[in-house]
């Protein structure tokens, strides 16, 4: 089995335009919590929709087309360092799929079972064998009409609602900023995010105030505080060792996220648990920010995370010249530098999670489960 040709060069140019942009896991140019995220998805959408428009047959298994999809997304997931992110936007395609091929199959035995009562509605003794009359449906559980099929489907994937949430990430997550800022409140923040920079600009009508923690050492807070800077939104820019001192003043801590995870839990940037454990201390609610593509079927103890373990680029701490000696040029033999990119924050130091669904609200980490089920099929969790 072998993706169409069209289909695998796309692939192999998303591959390469995603390494040329991030040759390393992160470093100095900063992998931010939603924008390349959000392109990543994108185009992932784009290169399975043209391999649901390639695939040709009338006859066509529905368990070879899900394989067909699998296999795509597993080339793509091997190309981005939060390939679980590719893997989200395949499950949601599935979806769609399973959807479509369901209501395709009930069609179609509606349509054979009319057909079969006009052929025997002219004898009224016939009538009673009508129940005993196998259904001769021209979908199966197996296979189906897959040209036919197909256009159902393309037709989902372009539609309005489903590009919806990809064009409008921001602005649906934004919207809600006045529900949680409230006039007078101390706002703290940590590192870069493209979404709480659109979601605290959004408030800025009302007088409130923002702490950013700096993010080292990458120090994307400096950047977030220069944007909030422009929009007149009153900033104070904090090393984040001075995170739990300040949070006595703080009124609510608002991050973004790379992945909310199964149990209700979230993978952020390194410095989200410090921040998350400061505020329960000090009775702080935890508001993070989310795309709905970002919701994932993956529990934080499996495999599938395991590229959330590597660390960056060590120098960002600690430069080679300063280790380095004419003895031991690597510095190696004598300290050892642990640069972690992510963190991981239990569901239990989070209170609300703001989503861009189309209901507009915000949701306890007990309810993610349920969005989960209204997105994925459980079928397709194992991707």
């Amino acid at each position: 089995m072998e993706l169409p040709p069209s289909v695998e060069t796309d692939i192999e140019t998303f591959i390469t335009n995603v390494r040329s942009k991030h040759g390393t896991y992160r470093g100095k140019e900063e992998i931010t919590a939603g924008a390349n995220q959000l392109d990543v998805a994108k185009e992932s959408v784009s290169i399975l929709r043209k391999l649901v428009y390639c695939l040709e047959g009338k006859q066509l298994q529905l368990s070879s087309l899900i394989q067909f999809v699998r296999m795509a997304c597993k080339k793509m997931k091997e190309a981005y360092p939060y390939g679980i992110l590719v893997a989200n936007v395949a499950r949601r395609i599935l979806y769609v799929i399973r959807d479509e091929f369901s209501m395709e199959l009930k069609v179609s035995q509606k349509e054979s079972n009319n057909m079969l009562t006009s052929e025997f509605s002219f004898n009224p003794a016939l009538d009673s064998q009508l129940t005993s009359v196998p259904s001769t449906t021209a979908a199966s559980e197996d296979t189906f009409n897959y040209n036919r099929l197909k256009e159902n489907i393309l037709e989902h994937l372009a539609s309005v609602d489903f590009l919806q949430e990809f064009d409008s990430v921001y602005k649906s997550i934004s919207r809600q900023a006045v529900d949680h800022i409230a006039e007078g409140e101390s706002i703290l923040t940590y590192g870069y995010s493209k979404t709480i920079e659109k979601f605290l600009i959004a408030a800025k009508k009302t007088n409130f105030n923002v702490i950013v923690c700096e993010g080292a050492p990458q120090c994307g807070g400096h950047r977030l505080a220069a944007k909030l800077i422009e929009q007149d939104i009153k900033v104070t820019v904090i090393p984040d060792t001075l995170a739990f001192a300040y949070m006595s003043r703080v009124s609510k801590v608002i991050v973004g996220s790379y992945l909310v995870v199964a149990n209700g839990g979230m993978i952020g940037p390194a410095g989200y648990h410090g921040i998350a454990v400061a505020a329960q201390q000090h009775r702080v609610p935890v508001i993070v920010c989310a795309a709905t593509m970002k919701l994932t079927p993956t529990y934080p103890s499996t495999t599938d995370l395991s590229e959330f373990g590597r660390c960056g680029n060590p120098e960002e701490i600690m430069p080679l010249s300063m280790v380095a000696s004419s003895a031991d040029p690597q510095g190696s033999n004598w300290v050892q530098v642990v640069n972690p990119t992510v963190d991981y924050v239990a569901p239990d130091l989070i209170a609300l999670f703001i989503t861009s669904d189309d209901c507009g609200r915000a949701y306890a980490p007990s309810y993610i489960y349920r969005l989960l089920l209204q997105f994925y099929n459980p079928e397709d969790n194992d991707m």
